[in-house]
């Protein structure tokens, strides 16, 4: 027993919250960024519980595959504390 309770807590600890933001508002900057593609700046404005969020994503381009776009309305899932710049990989999109 005395093995299984730090097993536990650290399995809680390493598990991220996944909290659930509903965008409100979307602006997206592009820019040619010559053999890479176009180069997608995303800001989003998240909302949850009447508080609202703003959220700038990190670029990406389009020579590396498809970015997510997102719009008005979209629930979102982000699974890492919420931050003022965050990665791409940290926000997943449940419905339109």
């Amino acid at each position: 027993m005395l093995y299984i309770l730090p097993l536990v807590a650290s399995t809680l600890l390493a598990t991220p919250p996944t909290v659930e933001y509903k965008v409100v508002d979307v602006h997206r900057f592009v820019s040619f960024a010559g053999r890479l593609g176009d180069r997608i700046e995303d800001t989003l404005v998240l909302s949850r519980d009447g508080m609202t969020y703003t959220v700038k994503l990190s670029a990406a381009h389009t020579r590396f595959g498809h970015v997510a776009e997102y719009s008005v309305g979209d629930h979102v899932v982000v699974e890492q504390p919420l931050l003022n710049v965050m990665t791409r990989d940290a926000i997943r999109r449940l419905s339109r």
